[in-house]
């Protein structure tokens, strides 16, 4: 008897030119792998973008400080380097200073405030980012 060869490593069994069935239900095709991995990996990257999102909210307001001053600095006619420079010198130690001010106060009010300059800005920010991504 001729030794017939395999045509499948999933289906040993198949053999050249059929000699053996499978079951279809066992097997998923490509249309049930991604209605399954889809929404799991959309849920995934969305939870992601999210964490994202609020991790850089924190520098909302340096962020605008920065480049609000940058930008005065460019118009004043410093040049971009300087302006990119100082934009950044500034955006950073407005970012250190509002730290180190909201660790020294011991008054709940003074921390407040500072908290909700922080905060403000930052929920602003994630609205619009927000809306902007619902409507893509």
């Amino acid at each position: 008897m001729p030794k017939l060869r395999n045509v499948s490593t999933l289906c040993p069994k198949l053999r050249h030119r059929g000699g053996g069935r499978r079951e279809r239900s066992l097997y998923a095709n490509g249309a049930t792998t991604v209605l399954v991995l889809g929404p799991v990996l959309n849920t995934v990257g969305l939870g992601l973008f999210c964490g994202l999102i609020f991790a850089l909210a924190v520098y909302a307001v340096p962020f605008f400080v920065a480049g609000s001053i940058g930008m005065l600095t460019f118009h004043s006619g410093a040049g971009v380097i300087g302006a990119l420079l100082v934009g950044i010198i500034v955006g950073a130690s407005t970012l250190v200073i509002g730290h180190a001010a909201f660790a020294m106060m011991r008054s709940t009010t003074l921390r407040t405030a500072i908290g909700a300059v922080f905060a403000v800005p930052a929920a602003i920010a994630g609205y619009h980012v927000v809306l902007a991504m619902s409507r893509i």
